[in-house]
């Protein structure tokens, strides 16, 4: 999420020149992106700027009070409390969110791990199944080649007795083939 210059200035309540000093100080200028004219910055950059500008402020605060009167002092020091106040509340709010967005991918990564993993369960049975199915194939298919190649005694014998008769008679009396 990028916000501009302006859009900061104006949540925080302060001047651009304000904003641009402070992320001068922060030395974060050659890191900022530029879409068109305008300058923005990413949740971190602001999260710096802000920090940065509560820090001026607490300067020049320190710096005034020096000079004030302890009823002007109170005073300031409650503004600077108020402008603390909804500088962390806009912070916490921004925290949320991300928290909020981290939840709902977590959530999407759960349901496709979830999915992911019954698509894997299923698959895994239909490969169970079908080496069960192939493996009764192959001893379907061995079962059926034995019967047909005459593995019982009598096929054995009538092949024996075939080839038998096929010879002459002069070659079963000398035992020529």
């Amino acid at each position: 999420m990028y916000i501009t210059i302006k859009e900061l200035a104006e949540e925080l309540g302060v001047s651009k020149p304000t904003i641009s000093k402070a992320i001068d100080a922060l030395g974060i200028q050659g890191n900022l992106r530029k879409v068109g004219n305008r300058f923005m910055l990413d949740e971190t950059q602001v999260m710096a700027v802000k920090s940065q500008i509560t820090q001026i402020y607490e300067t020049e605060i320190e710096e005034k009070t020096q000079e004030k009167t302890p009823t002007e002092l109170q005073k300031m020091q409650s503004e600077t409390e108020k402008s603390l106040i909804s500088l962390l509340e806009t912070q916490i709010s921004i925290l949320q969110e991300q928290l909020s967005v981290k939840d709902n991918q977590i959530a999407a990564q759960s349901e496709q791990i979830k999915t992911l993993t019954e698509s894997l369960h299923d698959t895994t049975a239909a490969l169970t199944a079908a080496q069960a199915l192939h493996a009764g194939t192959i001893q379907q298919q061995l079962t059926d080649k034995s019967d047909s190649s005459g593995a019982n005694p009598e096929n054995i014998m009538s092949k024996n007795e075939t080839e038998q008769s096929k010879r002459s008679l002069w070659q079963r009396i000398f035992g020529k083939k």
